[in-house]
């Protein structure tokens, strides 16, 4: 029971937001596990699965061209 005139400070979102934290980003069955493709679910330590990693994402395409058409100005 709280004594009258205490005041009471809530934590738990602070402590579920660090447990979260804490968790591994990538869940993997032992450390030095490769995990699967995340395109096509082959598993990579068996081999390498021939998926080519594309970073070009057409969402950001306006951006570059925003971008490079500023640094030609300059």
């Amino acid at each position: 029971m709280i004594s009258p005139g205490l005041s009471v400070i809530d934590v738990s979102e602070d402590v579920r937001q660090t447990l979260l934290l804490a968790l591994p980003f990538k869940r993997v069955c032992r450390e030095q596990c490769k995990g699967l493709c995340p395109h096509c679910g082959k598993n990579l330590n068996e081999a390498p699965c021939g998926c080519t990693e594309s970073t070009d994402d057409s969402r950001w395409e306006k951006l570059k061209d925003l971008k490079f058409s500023k640094n030609d100005e300059a």
